[in-house]
């Protein structure tokens, strides 16, 4: 095998070792059904999260392996 062949390998090796996991969902009101702006929404027992968008949805990446804990809070509500 040549070591350009090599080098290919490796790398290609490399990117498959950390499979990135995509979250998307919404988060809003049970009562009214309206949206919640600007929760957290993270892993739990990590620094990895994101805040919601203007219409309560949310897109988070990780690397995390299964099963984790996802945190949903926002003040004035029961996380």
């Amino acid at each position: 095998m040549q070591l350009k062949h090599l080098v290919y390998l490796l790398l290609l090796l490399s990117f498959g070792l950390e499979a990135q996991i995509k979250i998307k969902g919404e988060v809003f009101e049970e009562a009214t059904g309206e949206p919640i702006i600007g929760a957290n929404v993270i892993i739990e027992g990590t620094t990895e999260g994101v805040v919601t968008e203007w219409d309560g949805s949310f897109e988070l990446q990780t690397s995390q392996n299964f099963p984790f804990v996802i945190t949903v809070s926002y003040l004035g509500y029961v996380t």
